[in-house]
């Protein structure tokens, strides 16, 4: 499960070991911090997620239950906050990508660009960067 915040992006899977064990695991540094503050996150570099933690499913449960409950945005990338600008473009490539998807699969009419039209280019540091002037 890919659960997308304005300060937290977490994919949530379930423990090979344990049925009552998720495995939360992010791309960048805090996000699990963000929403379970006791978490004991593990790095490891060489991993697809490199940031993870183990945690009891009602744990994990009641953290969604709380951001669901708090809820109070109409748009998620309007909320990320603004210093963010890695994690506004990231939630708004993915969106560009899905609106092109449910536009080709149910022939909607609609004025969005499509994402092949985003340009995406390497900055020194190595980091994609999405060019969101041209959406």
């Amino acid at each position: 499960m890919w659960v997308f915040l304005p300060d937290a992006h977490l994919s949530i899977v379930q423990s090979d070991a344990e049925s009552r064990v998720l495995q939360v695991r992010a791309r960048f540094r805090g996000d699990i911090e963000r929403v379970f503050p006791e978490a004991d996150v593990a790095e490891d570099e060489t991993s697809d997620y490199r940031f993870c933690a183990s945690l009891a499913r009602d744990r994990v449960a009641h953290a969604l239950f709380n951001k669901v409950s708090h809820l109070h945005y109409a748009s998620l990338v309007e909320e990320v906050p603004i210093e963010e600008d890695v994690r506004r473009e990231a939630y708004t490539a993915v969106w560009a990508r899905l609106a092109e998807e449910q536009a080709r699969l149910y022939n909607d009419e609609t004025d969005l660009l499509p994402v092949s039209a985003v340009r995406i280019e390497l900055e020194p540091a190595e980091r994609k960067r999405i060019d969101l002037e041209t959406l």
